[in-house]
């Protein structure tokens, strides 16, 4: 009874700090004060395991935002289509907008954006060549220059 009583509270335990430690791409703001050392987060971001990059001004306030599917900062990952809408869908629901598509065909690309107050989020990925073929994808948000 007593390993009982001691595992369930260690899963208790375990569970409320990663609820409480958890981080979500919305909460770093353009514009926000960020004086931490570790300017490389990993976060999922819409089901896609990444780097999120946190640049920063000489007073320490949060710039721009980049975020890579790479599980070290060095080596981006390739993402399926599916995984892609799955993304979008996330990033509509979460910053309550919508994205317009463009293409660059000579560089076989496609961008995706969307405005939020006063920054923009880019999206660029590779073409999919087919529905079952994978991609990169880099996304960027960057205050919106007057």
């Amino acid at each position: 009874m007593q390993w009982i009583i001691k595992h369930l509270t260690l899963f208790t335990f375990l569970f409320f700090f990663s609820s409480v430690c958890a981080q979500e791409l919305t909460d770093y703001h353009i514009g926000d004060h960020f004086d931490q050392e570790n300017d490389m987060i990993r976060l999922s971001v819409g089901g896609i395991e990444g780097t999120l990059f946190i640049y920063t001004d000489r007073k320490k306030k949060i710039k721009s935002l980049g975020f890579v599917p790479t599980l070290d900062g060095r080596n981006p990952l390739r993402i399926y289509q599916q995984e892609f809408k799955n993304l979008i869908y996330h990033l509509q629901a979460e910053y309550n907008t919508t994205f317009e598509r463009t293409f660059e065909r000579a560089r076989k690309k496609q961008h995706y954006t969307a405005r939020i107050k006063e920054a923009k989020i880019v999206i660029t990925l590779d073409d999919f060549t087919d529905r079952h073929s994978s991609t990169r994808l880099t996304m960027m948000i960057n205050k919106i220059e007057d």
